[in-house]
């Protein structure tokens, strides 16, 4: 699989009342099999931006995973994004009654298929099922009793779907497996898979549990 992403953004030097000194961002996912194809975000002045991205950014995680997205793809698209919006920044700064627009658009390209190729598909369909609701309320949960940053992208600190560190209140699920991941965030993954993220772990899946 191959992921393309590039970018694209306006800047209204005339912009509504409304919408002088905001940033607008779209990002666009396309060859995926998820239903919701865009996502927008929206920041009223450069202050915003600064407190509300970063957490922003956790919910793009978040819906690239989802959109089958490895890590590195993902850290690539949060890399090139963030150094687009922070570029685009500076028109907020110079000129206040602005307002910007930034695109990134994600193209999904699968590999021609082969046999091998058709095995890994039908795989990977047999996987996409949620987990049992029981099964996931059963996992083993912990209150993170003190802040961990990351040092790398394999870090036993944090969370290798939102790729950040847990921090001090926040509830850990450890699955069977050993690796562990943020409760909320976990929770949302097994909706759609039943395995785990990192080495595909079977939990029992609702068809396993009537």
């Amino acid at each position: 699989m191959e992921v393309q992403l590039t970018f694209r953004s306006e800047i209204d030097l005339k912009p509504k009342s409304e919408d002088a000194g905001t940033l607008k961002i779209c990002v666009s996912l396309s060859g995926t099999s998820l239903d919701r194809e865009n996502l927008y975000l929206s920041y009223d002045d450069f202050e915003s931006v600064e407190s509300t991205f970063p957490n922003d950014l956790k919910e793009l995680n978040e819906w690239l995973f989802l959109a089958g997205l490895t890590h590195q793809d993902v850290d690539i698209a949060n890399r090139k994004l963030t150094e687009r919006i922070y570029h685009n920044l500076i028109s907020i700064v110079d000129f206040p009654v602005s307002a910007t627009l930034v695109y990134m658009y994600c193209k999904v390209i699968h590999p021609p298929r082969n046999d091998e190729a058709v095995q890994a598909e039908t795989n990977n369909i047999r996987l996409v099922k949620p987990a049992s609701k029981l099964s996931v309320g059963r996992l083993a949960r912990k209150i993170c009793k003190k802040n961990k940053k990351k040092t790398s992208n394999s870090d036993d600190n944090m969370c290798s779907i939102f790729l950040e560190g847990f921090e001090k209140g926040e509830i850990v699920v450890t699955l069977p497996c050993g690796h562990e991941f943020d409760d909320s965030c976990i929770v949302k993954w097994f909706r759609i898979y039943h395995v785990c993220p990192l080495c595909r772990f079977e939990l029992p899946c609702k068809e396993m549990t009537n």
